[in-house]
């Protein structure tokens, strides 16, 4: 019976991405809405074009092809054009006005589907496209909508979703064979390029230097990399006093290019009785944490992006809104307690070798109040109360 319903519900959202990704289509190409808006609405309907082709792509990519897909999904936010993409709020400001900071920072919530399109996470990739028909729609009224209608979609959106956001956040978290990596890294050929760009993740000159650098490497030295990354966890309870024997699942994080070494780190955790957990850094903007990310990521394709981006929610963030989100962290924890108590932690691969970054900060990004702050800070600390209930920090 839950199958049916589950098939019935995928089908209904692949009805509704469909006709969103009709209706997306007419737009690329209709220019009903006054400029200057117009030019920002063919940048993103363009972005969501491209993402629909991807996802409506039924046949095996080259290597040429899949590179190109790569570099044209993140195109507007490298750091040779953000200078003038409406993703990045300076800009937009400068071309929108008074619109511009709400408008890029719908237009970065949007680049969320990025992910979602590879995971075949219909969910997420019709909620997105909506987004974008919706915000488009005000648009091609008599009259320009209100700056503050345009928040509130923003606003409505974020809390109207918020409890399916963090479902799947800790789903992904605490429970095996979720996502699209573990799959990856278990049947792909890991000695070619190519899989690199099966995550959805940009992908830039470290991932590919590091996967040809150990596909040079004998098997023996890259099982002994991974053993002394597994050993390392297996000796960390040993040394805790911990006992291991209870724990059935481990959270492998790490950047993309290090996957021979991480299937063999799969096997030995096996061996110790432990089911991988690897999923993708959380991008919404609910999630978003500076520039840092937990979980496994490609490499970031502008971190100024990444930084001009990452108080977003400051639009939508109240002691209601949080009180929801710690309401459903509760809920979903108790769902799923029995796999929460057997998680054993997570095991981080570190990167290495990457340039250092200086953020610079600009008025026209959006920056939480120091209420909002103070309110998060005491989001955290609930949260944290509640995680330490399900996930013990003494046996992990």
């Amino acid at each position: 019976m839950e199958n049916k319903e589950f098939m019935e519900e995928q089908n209904e959202l692949l009805e509704r991405i469909e006709l969103s990704s009709d209706r997306i289509k007419e737009i690329v190409t209709e220019n009903t809405v006054k400029e200057p808006f117009n030019k920002y609405f063919k940048e993103v309907s363009e972005f969501l074009k491209l993402c629909i082709e991807v996802f409506e792509n039924k046949k095996d990519l080259s290597l040429e092809e899949k590179r190109k897909i790569n570099k044209a999904l993140y195109e507007n936010i490298l750091e040779e054009n953000y200078g003038t993409s409406f993703a990045n709020p300076e800009f937009a400001v400068k071309e929108l006005g008074e619109y511009g900071k709400a408008l890029s920072a719908i237009y970065s919530e949007i680049r969320v589907i990025i992910p979602k399109v590879y995971e075949r996470n219909y969910f997420g990739i019709a909620i997105y496209l909506e987004l974008f028909i919706q915000l488009y729609t005000m648009f091609n009224e008599d009259e320009l909508p209100k700056v503050s209608s345009i928040v509130n979609l923003y606003r409505e959106f974020n809390v109207d979703y918020c409890g399916s956001f963090v479902e799947e956040s800790i789903e992904s978290a605490i429970l095996p064979n979720r996502g699209i990596a573990t799959n990856i890294i278990l049947n792909s050929d890991l000695y070619k390029e190519d899989y690199l760009y099966d995550f959805g993740e940009y992908i830039s000159e470290n991932q590919i230097g590091i996967q040809k650098f150990l596909a040079k490497l004998p098997k023996e030295e890259i099982i002994a990399m991974a053993r002394t990354y597994t050993e390392g966890f297996r000796r960390g309870f040993i040394l805790g006093r911990k006992d291991l024997s209870k724990k059935k699942t481990v959270n492998i994080r790490y950047t993309l290019g290090f996957e021979l070494m991480v299937k063999e780190a799969i096997l030995q955790f096996k061996e110790m009785g432990l089911e991988p957990i690897i999923y993708r850094y959380d991008s919404e903007s609910t999630s978003r944490n500076g520039i840092n990310r937990n979980g496994y990521t490609g490499a970031s394709a502008n971190l100024q992006y990444d930084y001009d981006h990452s108080q977003d929610k400051a639009l939508y963030i109240t002691p209601e809104y949080l009180a929801n989100k710690l309401r459903f962290t509760q809920v979903t924890y108790e769902k799923y307690k029995e796999m929460a108590g057997v998680f054993a932690g997570p095991a981080v691969i570190e990167s290495f070798g990457e340039k250092p970054f200086s953020p610079e900060t600009k008025k026209e990004n959006i920056t939480l109040t120091k209420e909002q702050k103070e309110q998060l800070n005491k989001y955290t600390s609930d949260y944290v109360q509640i995680l330490n209930r399900y996930i013990k920090g003494e046996e992990r």
